[in-house]
């Protein structure tokens, strides 16, 4: 007996994209590696960089003028980018081509971009870069457009996402809550209410949305592999 797919955009099968199966489980996986290899050199960078204070400070101080590693913390958020940008492709493989697809390619890739430019250009650093902004500048909004992103992406998901079989229903309400961790984070990170609480603010959005990011690609890359064993019908 076969599988049954319940079908929408999010879950009904690419027929044209399917050509190529381990190039499109390769993309996806990427997303789920991305989280984590962020995590590590986070936290490995953080060991090597006395007097960092992880509650008061932001990840990207560990890239500050006076850190002393400051291309650890930088290469990381650039991987990261790179890494998201191979996951978006992966999903418009994955999914098919529609305009629903590329709107959900289209804000992972904004997603990895704006963490490229993060990690391009450091923080409290006032050197002029492009139009007057300096790298410090360029920097927070980059940092900021990643932070909106990220909600935009789990509201998207919602709008437009799957309609799971029972045993996957889990990561819809997973991103529902997410979402709203997430959104709540990038409100006190954008106006700043929460300054003395900037690290831990920070930690839990990028910690939340990784969780969720890795889940999404599992979920997809499993799926992914799945489809040639169980047929739809």
């Amino acid at each position: 007996m076969g599988y049954t797919y319940r079908h929408s955009d999010f879950h009904t099968r690419a027929q044209s994209v399917n050509h190529e199966p381990r190039l499109n489980l390769a993309l996806l996986l990427s997303g789920l590696v991305a989280p984590f290899q962020l995590a590590v050199l986070e936290g490995v960078t953080l060991y090597y960089t006395p007097g960092h204070d992880p509650v008061g400070d932001t990840v990207s101080r560990l890239a500050g003028p006076n850190a002393p590693h400051p291309w650890a913390i930088s290469t990381a958020f650039v991987l990261f980018g790179v890494e998201l940008a191979a996951f978006g492709l992966g999903v418009y493989r994955r999914l098919g081509p529609s305009m629903r697809s590329a709107g959900a390619a289209l804000l992972i890739f904004l997603w990895g971009a704006s963490s490229i430019t993060a990690g391009l250009f450091r923080v409290g650093v006032d050197t002029p870069v492009l139009l007057g902004l300096t790298q410090d500048q360029l920097h927070q909004h980059a940092a900021h457009l990643a932070a909106i992103v990220v909600v935009a992406l789990m509201a998207y998901f919602l709008a437009f996402g799957p309609r799971y079989q029972e045993r996957r229903r889990w990561l819809l309400a997973a991103t529902a809550l997410t979402a709203l961790v997430a959104f709540a984070m990038s409100v006190l990170l954008i106006t700043r209410l929460g300054s003395s609480m900037t690290g831990i603010i920070e930690m839990t959005l990028m910690a939340s949305s990784g969780v969720w990011l890795a889940s999404w690609a599992l979920s997809l890359a499993r799926t992914d592999s799945e489809s040639d064993r169980y047929p739809e019908g």
